[in-house]
Formats: C-alpha cells, sequence, structure tokens
C-alpha cells in the first residue's frame, strides 16, 4: 500500500491546484496555467517562489483540506494515528532544469534524515507524465540497490547510472497521489517534456515510528491542528524575559549553546520580540535552575529551544509545566512555536512527546544490511 501505489482522490472537491495557482498568482499574476509556469517565471526564482507558495499555503485552508485527504484516504492504511508534516514541501520542476544542474539526484528518505516510521504522500498540481514526474524504484528493487551500493562503495554516478537503469516515472493525473516508504529510491532526470510539474509531497509519522532527524512538534503537527501559523503571544516592555538553556535531554545534550541560541534568536525576529538575557541550567541538575525561574516569580516568560527541553521524565516534565501554569509563567518553545499558557497546550506537548520512543538511526541500521 505504501509501495508507490497510486490513489484516486476526488480533485474537484479538494480543489489543491486552483488554491496553488492563487498563490503563485500573489507573485506572478501572468500565470494562467501551472503546468506554464516557466514562460512567466525566471529559471532562477524558481526556488523562492517554491519556498514562499509552501509558507502562503498556511494562511488559506489548503492544510485543512489536506489534512481531511489524510483522514478519508491514508488514515484508513494504518493500524493507528499518525502526525503529519507541518508545511509540505512544494516541488516545481520546470523543463531542461539539467541546463542549471538542479536535476535532483536519486535518494531514499532514510539518507536525507528521514526515519523508517515515515510515509510519504506524493501529489501532484499538473500533469506528470514522463521525465517531468518523480521517478521512482519499487522497495524490493530499492532495498537490492541500498545494499550493493554499501557494499561496494558505489561512487555518486555509479549510483545514478544503477538508478536510472531501475526507475519508473510517476505517470498519474491531477487527480492521483501516490504513497511510499523511506526506502524507496526516487529522484528526477532531465525534463523535457516542454511542461512544468508542480506537486507536494507531504509526510507522516506513524504511531511509535522512527522519526530520526525529523522531530514531532517541530516538524510533524497533529493531524487536524491545520492553525499552523505561529500564536504570537503578546510580550510587553514591562516583561521580564529570560532564555534558558539546557544539556539534558536525549535529545538536547548536543545541543551547543550557540544553536540554541541561534534558534531562539530566529524565533524572537519572526514574533518580533527583543532576544532577552541568556541563561541556563547547570549540566547534570535535572532542570533545578528552570524550577527556581519559575517559583521565584520575578519571570513573566522563559523562552526555551525546544520541548525537548523539558525534562525527559514525564513526572518532572509534567511538575515543571503544571508550575509554571500556577505561577503564571509562560514558557516558549522556538523550535516548534509553542507557547505554553493553558492546558491544551500542555496535554498537545504531552502528546507529541509521547507519540514515539524509537529514536534510533536507520543509517545505522543499513550498516548491517551488507553482511
Amino acid at each position: 500500500m505504501f509501495d508507490a501505489q497510486v490513489y484516486d482522490y476526488d480533485h474537484i472537491q479538494y480543489q489543491f491546484s486552483d488554491i496553488v495557482l492563487k498563490c503563485i498568482q500573489k507573485y506572478y499574476p501572468g500565470v494562467e496555467e501551472l503546468n506554464l509556469l516557466h514562460k512567466i517565471v525566471p529559471y532562477n526564482s524558481v526556488g523562492s517562489l517554491a519556498k514562499k507558495v509552501g509558507k502562503d499555503l498556511a494562511d488559506t485552508d489548503f492544510y485543512e483540506r489536506f489534512d481531511n485527504l489524510i483522514a478519508e484516504y491514508v488514515l484508513p492504511l494504518v493500524p493507528s494515528d499518525l502526525l503529519v508534516q507541518r508545511f509540505g514541501n512544494i516541488r516545481i520542476n520546470v523543463p531542461n532544469q539539467d541546463q542549471s544542474g538542479t536535476v535532483l539526484p536519486f535518494h531514499q528518505g532514510q539518507w536525507v534524515g528521514n526515519g523508517l516510521g515515515l510515509r510519504t504522500i506524493w501529489l501532484p498540481f499538473t500533469e506528470c507524465f514522463e521525465s517531468n514526474s518523480l521517478q521512482i524504484i519499487q522497495q524490493y528493487e530499492s532495498r537490492l540497490l541500498t545494499k550493493q551500493c554499501l557494499k561496494y562503495n558505489w561512487s555518486c554516478e555509479d549510483f545514478e547510472e544503477h538508478c536510472l537503469n531501475s526507475c519508473k516515472p510517476v505517470n498519474i493525473n491531477t487527480d492521483q497521489f501516490i504513497l511510499f516508504t523511506q526506502e524507496n529510491i526516487h529522484g528526477a532526470v532531465p525534463n523535457r517534456t516542454g511542461y512544468t510539474r508542480i506537486s507536494i509531497d507531504v509526510r507522516v509519522l506513524l504511531r511509535d515510528g522512527q522519526p530520526h532527524r525529523k522531530w514531532p512538534g517541530s516538524y510533524f503537527r497533529i493531524l487536524g491542528d491545520s492553525n499552523i501559523q505561529s500564536r504570537n503571544v503578546e510580550i510587553s516592555d514591562t516583561d521580564n524575559v529570560v532564555m534558558y538553556a539546557e544539556y539534558e535531554g536525549f535529545k538536547t545534550q548536543y545541543i551547543d549553546l550557540y544553536f540554541q541560541t541561534l534558534t531562539v534568536k530566529e524565533y524572537c525576529n519572526r514574533m518580533g520580540y527583543i532576544f532577552p538575557h541568556q541563561t541556563g541550567d547547570n549540566e547534570g541538575r535535572n532542570h533545578v535552575y528552570l524550577e527556581y525561574l519559575i517559583n521565584q516569580g520575578k519571570v513573566d516568560h522563559i523562552l526555551m529551544f525546544s520541548i525537548f527541553s523539558l525534562p525527559d521524565d514525564i513526572d518532572r516534565r509534567n511538575y515543571i509545566m503544571n508550575l509554571s501554569l500556577d505561577k503564571g509563567v509562560k514558557l516558549h518553545f522556538a523550535n516548534e512555536e509553542f507557547v505554553l499558557d493553558n492546558q491544551e497546550v500542555l496535554d498537545k506537548i504531552e502528546y507529541i512527546r509521547n507519540f514515539t520512543k524509537d529514536w534510533s538511526n536507520p543509517v545505522n541500521e543499513n550498516k548491517f544490511m551488507v553482511f
């Protein structure tokens, strides 16, 4: 069911292509047909346009509609609940993209930070055929190629050649999508069709699945929680604010101060906050300074790197979060853009933090495939 199988859906009901076209016309009003976008949009602007559209879709009901599609077509295929990628990846494949050296190389999700608990929904907004479409390899053959690639240490050129000999184009229409795993090798070839292909890929994480580098909360959200724009909680000029860093979490122990600070600074820029005084816990002290900051009653907002900066122990974590609610101290989590200021957010944090406990690395697992 997730081995590049094709599924039909009612594109008239969902109107994805119409929403995407309107987002593109915000920047290029002359684009009237998505598959002819290359006639209007300069090639060196295609990449930035894809990023803008991906974000702008959050200002529409696109992701609410996409969640409905997942609930209708994908959720029945899995044994339990799932998380869904916060922002989908918009892909724009214009004709002759190889002339600028931007052909998507063959790869598989597990090689680019995706755990084996992820599944990919690949849905086009234009007709996809032959060289303008995604090129994909079935899972069984992908596993064989992976094993041989690792065993014989193929060069990039060798790997591409083997993939080109095994791949097939995804020939589907705008009323279809495919589902595939993070083991399905896929990529692109030079587009010689004369038409642009525009598509979106959205990943979902299965319950207890392996996410690897795609963290729940920042990369994944709860299905149905499609209000994914950042919630800007006011910080007044008279509020006392600090940034708090720590190294206790199993996910944060190797995130050094520079990167924690960088994430919080970017969060402040997005929210319009002034970057505050920086402080943090002593390593190995089980978040006692965070508890002190909340308890002393002199701080209104504490800005942290992530919900994974909270204690790993569930009882200790819930104590800290409930204490912050009782004391009226708002905890900001920059990586997820959450603000803990009510019970609903606390419940969301717990749901996400407990969604999976499989933090193994698929690349390490692949190393044993060759023996």
